[in-house]
């Protein structure tokens, strides 16, 4: 071969490997570009499994389009698909979510990118921990209103997601009706579960139901006592310290784990219980399959993390789940968190159909320092300070907006016992439309403050002053209300409530010359 064809052949290779480099590095790069497609956080996984040996993630597995099968069992077909394609590569799930179509998997690094290109999965989230929102009332919100007229959410249901409870407090009577138990083990993160009958297997999530299934037995190093606290806010029944919904029914699952490790619980502060996306995930589509036999008005959900300045559905694993609850007309109501952000709010708190509470100071009606406020915010209840349940048999005073959503949970109790045909749209309308405007001057963005003295008016239904319910506001109404105060008659609860008006938007429990004149000012102006 003459020296000109050997130049010639070495030039066509340095071409060809240049081509080939070129096409295996935009191949590359398209490959990544696809991972993060799938999975939004990519490079924040590829570096917490490698620094960690192995990361939760929360997969949404892809499912076929329509095609006469029901959607349960094109969910199913997609999950035994991407199992099956795992399995091959020993990734196996440790939870399921049926009713979501999700699964969840422990992934190192490299296993990350086989289930990211196994060309079955949608999308990818990091099974993330979550903190209790405490900082360390019931006169502002009007509850005796509704306790004087036996609004009390009797016959309704709360689920409380929390750290568990401590069901034999006198507070709660016999009305914990029902307990689980979503908790984890996983050696990589030093996190124990805190199912009283949980065992010791590694990367396992442990389930128990039942009666004493969220009892504190294993908190023996750990305070679990938020839970209890929060409960009783939304339901407890005391001569001093009486929940929202003082005779609603209440559901207890314990969504937390035991971490042993300064890498997750802060400087000085192991151990500590933090609870995994996953777990709330698998309580909530538990509460599904309980709709069915428990009347449930309502879920909260005191805990949160990370940072949201906008609605986070598309960021959220638990967007199918919550959409589920809404047409099962369950409302879940969730903290805002305690960072103090002006313009931004934890998760789960920052989905759109997730009812958001942030917290003012029961004493003076400001918003509380600590308390995440934004533009998609979507109400104010107490939550500084707050005195409830502890274990034991006692009481404690915590702050956070931890205590203010119990409050919303409860008023959506005490609505859904009202009226049972209301739906969630209508929770929501009227839990906003009966709130007292309280201005956040942090940020000048005004918010409605729960006020259930209003809102046990609005439940009970007709026009406010009519008090012989005839549809309209007249002489005969102004009648009435004359003799019920002299005591000639006894207005009906209904007719009270509607005849309540004074002060004006704020009713107090109690019929006075003041609602009289208040109701010849409206009969006037008709």
């Amino acid at each position: 071969m003459s020296f000109r064809t050997q130049a010639r052949v070495l030039a066509i290779l340095a071409l060809v490997v240049c081509v080939t480099m070129a096409f295996d590095n935009a191949f590359a790069e398209n490959r990544s570009d696809r991972r993060r497609q799938i999975a939004p956080r990519y490079d924040e996984l590829k570096q917490i499994a490698g620094s960690r040996a192995a990361v939760p993630v929360i997969v949404k597995f892809t499912v076929d389009t329509a095609d006469g099968r029901s959607a349960a069992v094109r969910r199913e077909a997609g999950r035994l698909r991407l199992r099956a394609a795992m399995a091959r590569h020993d990734i196996r799930s440790f939870a399921e979510f049926r009713r979501s179509g999700l699964s969840a998997f422990f992934v190192g690094s490299d296993q990350l990118d086989k289930l990211i290109d196994s060309g079955f999965v949608e999308t990818v989230w990091e099974s993330r921990l979550r903190k209790a929102h405490m900082s360390q009332s019931n006169s502002l919100t009007n509850a005796q209103v509704a306790r004087n007229h036996g609004l009390n959410g009797s016959g309704a249901t709360i689920v409380v997601l929390d750290t568990g409870i401590d069901a034999d407090h006198p507070t709660f009577g016999d009305r914990v009706v029902w307990e689980a138990c979503f908790s984890t083990n996983w050696s990589r993160y030093r996190a124990t579960n805190l199912c009283p009958a949980g065992g010791n297997a590694n990367a396992t999530q442990y389930f128990q139901s039942g009666p004493g299934a969220a009892a504190l037995t294993k908190c023996t190093d750990v305070d679990c006592f938020h839970g209890t606290h929060v409960s009783s806010i939304a339901a407890g029944s005391d001569s001093s310290n009486t929940g929202i919904a003082p005779e609603a029914s209440i559901i207890a699952i314990q969504v937390f784990s035991r971490f042993s490790s300064d890498r997750y619980c802060g400087a000085n502060q192991s151990p500590c219980i933090l609870s995994f996306d996953h777990d709330q995930l698998s309580a909530l589509e538990y509460v599904a399959d309980l709709a069915s036999t428990h009347n449930i008005a309502s879920v909260n959900m005191s805990l949160g993390g990370d940072r949201f300045f906008s609605a986070c559905d598309s960021e959220s694993g638990f967007t199918a789940i919550i959409d589920v609850l809404e047409a099962l007309d369950i409302v879940v109501a969730a903290s805002s968190g305690n960072n103090g952000y002006t313009d931004s709010m934890g998760h789960p708190a920052c989905l759109s159909k997730v009812f958001s509470v942030g917290s003012v100071v029961d004493t003076d009606d400001t918003v509380s320092s600590f308390s995440n406020s934004a533009s998609f915010l979507d109400m104010l209840a107490p939550g500084q300070p707050i005195t409830a349940a502890f274990p034991g048999g006692g009481s404690a005073t915590v702050s956070g907006t931890s205590m203010a959503s119990p409050h919303v949970a409860g008023a959506v109790a005490v609505l859904k016992a009202a009226d049972a045909s209301l739906t969630h749209s209508g929770f929501r309308s009227i839990l906003t439309m009966t709130g007292d405007s309280v201005l956040d001057s942090r940020n000048g963005m005004t918010f409605p403050r729960l006020n259930l003295g209003l809102l046990t008016q609005v439940a009970a239904g007709g026009l406010r002053g009519d008090a012989n319910d005839d549809g309209k506001v007249d002489g005969i109404d102004l009648l009435m209300m004359q003799r019920h105060l002299i005591g000639a008659i006894t207005l009906d609860t209904a007719a009270f409530l509607r005849c309540d008006l004074y002060p004006a938007g704020s009713p107090d429990g109690a019929l006075t010359v003041s609602d009289l004149l208040a109701l010849q000012a409206l009969v006037r102006s008709l």
